[in-house]
């Protein structure tokens, strides 16, 4: 039976319609699942959705298949995969429906077939959109949908289609709402639909389209009875989300429709604090204020709407509150006039805008139509001439851009001393900050770990810091966390297999005993081994839970400056991260983002192909323990891909480069500072839109340990002239990008502790691609130690 059913299950592959009606005939099972061959363990109907063919999914209906059974991985059943099928999916979803697919179905993470299929079904404008015709709302409702079934987040269909993609005509809301559709409901953030519409980017329609829409929606929004002034958890209103968007037409509608800009945030601020981040939505804003004190209105760390432009550095903005009477003497509550603040973030250009002073080497260009003024004295000066290169008939040419390097050679100067000089790590301001948001995440990545033990004990953790900030060579602001989640109560009872499995550093954890066959069920797959994608996905809703728990019902002052942007993606399996906005005394709406990581301990245990004999490991005497990771393969290249484990050699990068003398790893930190910062390009390619990451902060660190292996360095190494120091972190910076050089021109850049893998690369493929491109940012990076370290 199991031969026959599989027969079927390629025959549906191959789309061999008079093989699937001779199989069927012979009683070949439609709901066949090959737990051994499929990873996700889907039926044969399932597939025969995912490919996309309505002939072949109607002979497996009509003949026993089941439109409700789920795959084991998402539980999701064949109708998910119809709501997202451009090609065929109106057809299939009706043919599903018709033989009794549960539209109210929910899966692993309480989402509803009925939320992917809006984002088609209630389209009434194909020619405008450009979409299959699909289903109609009613057709769904007259079925039983739950119109106003919330998931996990707390998200009706409605707040889907507002957040959707594919959101392209505000009739999306006049279908939902005479269908019964609860338009003033909020989700688990307390945020309305009108927040969630605006918060909605023009990704994959043009910027005409996205200003038509996004308007409308909120207009008709508006009239159905949202409130426009609506606080949700963090007192956001939407006009607070819509000033940090680029969309200046949803800016004055909701002010047309009554949007408050002095309604202010549980940081004090209001939504002309917040608009100083735009040079195109701030003067809009400031042009509304009908009452002239809230140009000068203060945060609650005392800071005006002048102090938030300074830290955004948007001259501007900076103009604009000037010209119509914002006040330079109004000091924050540390003291800091407008002036003085602009001192402490060595924003020079303040000066020239107030004093209407000029530097030698001054010169403006345009952008996006407005006239700016660069003079190359600013240390963290944006101008597009350093920041971008274009790439034109596959060549790149730097002239330009070593051009205009030489008129911003002062302020790259200052930018490496910056960074040579500073007392923690490499952080370009000594503010509050540099500790107090590390103390704020701390507190939140505490209670969430407390959180999880108590809310799914078998997922107990143990929390370590890793990353840069555990390493010591963090640069700019504290704006990124990396956290491992040890799970303390997987390590003894799992057995590491090694697989040979493309140069990738990956094993699999095999069930030890059967005893705990039962205990470990949720996150075995049908042979006994760990399925990384289910502990992640676990772990993952469990936290999200949390997070959204601490913050509404916990007013614990350390993380009162933190605002949560983005939830952890527990739907896909892979590794996610927390995303936060902080709003402090200095630091103003800083995205950050929190890397929560899955680990497992290995203990007693040295995989093979493992560099062993590394001088600097062995005299730190490191133990033999090994960190597994849930960071999959591509899926692209590996099937079953949720069944591996990455080992992570992140315990011993760290343990070496934390005990190099504060010289020697400066000089990786000031490698990082200019691979980060504004002055080394980003390649503009207009035939190309794909965005590639060649030289990484990663492969700098592999270069710097295998420089430092070669020194074969001594703990016991100290240096304490200052001026010999610097000397130091720039000849080792210097070693760092004339190793890279090497490895560039040779094609090969070999991970330290696993030589196998050629980290020039990409994944599943063996030859070194855009080699060009790597030559022209290794030139431009070279090109600035050189010019940054003439101090």
């Amino acid at each position: 039976m199991a031969n026959v059913s599989m027969e079927l299950r390629n025959a549906v592959k191959s789309n061999d319609i008079i093989k699937v009606k001779s199989l069927i005939k012979e009683n070949a099972d439609p709901n066949y699942r090959p737990f051994e061959v499929q990873g996700n363990s889907c039926s044969t109907l399932h597939l025969a959705v995912m490919q996309s063919r309505p002939e072949i999914v109607r002979l497996l209906l009509e003949n026993r298949g089941d439109p409700n059974l789920e795959d084991v991985y998402s539980k999701c059943t064949p109708l998910f995969h119809a709501s997202w099928d451009k090609e065929n999916g109106t057809e299939l979803i009706k043919l599903l429906l018709e033989y009794g697919g549960d539209i109210n179905h929910t899966n692993k993470v309480y989402i509803t077939p009925l939320m992917y299929i809006i984002q088609d079904s209630v389209l009434p404008y194909p020619d405008i959109c450009g979409l299959m015709e699909s289903v109609t709302l009613l057709d769904q409702t007259s079925k039983g949908a739950h119109i106003n079934e919330k998931d996990a987040t707390g998200k009706s269909p409605l707040h889907h289609a507002m957040y959707d993609d594919d959101l392209r005509h505000s009739g999306v809301i006049e279908t939902f709402v005479s269908h019964g559709a609860q338009v003033d409901d909020v989700d688990n953030c307390e945020r309305n639909m009108i927040h969630s519409v605006v918060l909605k980017k023009p990704s994959d329609f043009s910027q005409s389209l996205h200003d038509q829409i996004i308007p409308a929606c909120v207009e008709i929004l508006s009239k159905c009875g949202v409130d426009i002034n609506g606080d949700d958890m963090f007192s956001l209103t939407p006009l607070h989300l819509a000033v940090l968007i680029h969309n200046v037409k949803v800016v004055d509608k909701i002010l047309s429709l009554g949007g408050q800009i002095s309604k202010t945030s549980k940081t004090g601020e209001n939504s002309l604090h917040r608009s100083c981040l735009r040079y195109m939505i701030g003067p809009t804003v400031i042009a509304n204020c009908n009452n002239k004190d809230i140009l000068n209105s203060r945060d609650s760390f005392g800071s005006t709407p002048l102090h938030w432009a300074i830290w955004f550095r948007e001259q501007t903005v900076i103009k604009c509150l000037l010209e119509n009477g914002a006040d330079t003497n109004i000091c924050d509550l540390n003291g800091y006039s407008p002036l003085e603040f602009a001192e402490l973030l060595r924003y020079d250009h303040l000066k020239m805008i107030t004093t209407r002073s000029n530097s030698e080497s001054r010169y403006v260009t345009m952008i996006d139509d407005i006239e700016t003024e660069f003079h190359g004295t600013d240390v963290f000066e944006e101008c597009p001439w350093i920041s971008f290169i274009d790439k034109i008939d596959g060549k790149i040419d730097l002239t330009e851009w070593k051009k205009h390097l030489k008129l911003h050679k002062d302020s790259l100067r200052k930018f490496v001393t910056i960074v040579l000089d500073s007392p923690c790590m490499g952080m370009y301001y000594d503010i509050p900050e540099n500790i107090t948001i590390s103390i704020a995440i701390e507190t939140v990545i505490n209670w969430l770990s407390a959180y999880v033990e108590r809310t799914y004990p078998l997922l107990k953790c143990e929390i370590r810091l890793a990353g840069s900030k555990y390493e010591g060579t963090k640069v700019n602001i504290q704006d990124e966390f990396d956290y491992l989640f040890s799970l303390v109560n997987f390590q003894q009872h799992f057995i590491p297999t090694e697989c040979d499995l493309n140069s990738s550093e990956v094993i699999m954890l095999k069930l030890k005993k059967e005893c705990d066959r039962e205990n470990f069920s949720n996150f075995l797959t049908a042979d006994g081994f760990l399925d990384s994608a289910k502990i992640n996905c676990a772990l993952y809703s469990t936290i999200n839970e949390g997070i959204i728990k601490l913050f509404k019902e916990n007013s614990n002052t350390a993380f009162r400056s933190l605002y949560i942007e983005g939830l952890l993606n527990s739907a896909q399996g892979t590794l996610s991260c927390l995303t936060f906005h902080w709003v402090g005394p200095t630091v103003k709406l800083a995205p950050i983002s929190v890397d929560i990581v899955p680990e497992i301990i290995i203990k007693d245990w040295t995989p093979r192909d493992i560099r062993t004999d590394s001088v600097l490991l062995n005299k730190l005497k490191k133990d033999s323990s090994v960190s597994v990771v849930m960071k999959t393969p591509d899926q692209n290249f590996v099937p079953n891909h949720e069944k591996y484990f990455r080992i992570s050699f992140g315990d011993w990068e760290q343990v070496i480069i934390r005990n190099c003398p504060r010289a020697v790893t400066k000089g990786y930190i000031l490698m990082k500072a200019l691979l980060s910062s504004n002055y080394f390009p980003k390649i503009v390619d207009s035939e190309n839109e794909e965005d590639f990451d060649l030289i990484t902060t990663y492969k700098l660190k592999t270069c710097f340990l295998h420089e430092l292996e070669k020194a074969e360095l001594s703990n016991g190494e100290t240096l304490s002239n200052q001026n010999i120091e610097k000397e130091v972190s720039l000849d080792w910076a210097n070693k760092i990008i004339t190793n890279l050089e090497k490895c560039i021109y040779d094609s090969e850049l070999l991970s330290f502790f696993y030589p196998r893998r050629n980290l020039l690369l990409i994944e599943g493929s063996e030859v070194m691609y855009l080699d060009h491109e790597y030559k022209i940012l290794l030139e431009s990076l070279k090109e600035l130690l050189k010019t940054g370290s003439d101090l």
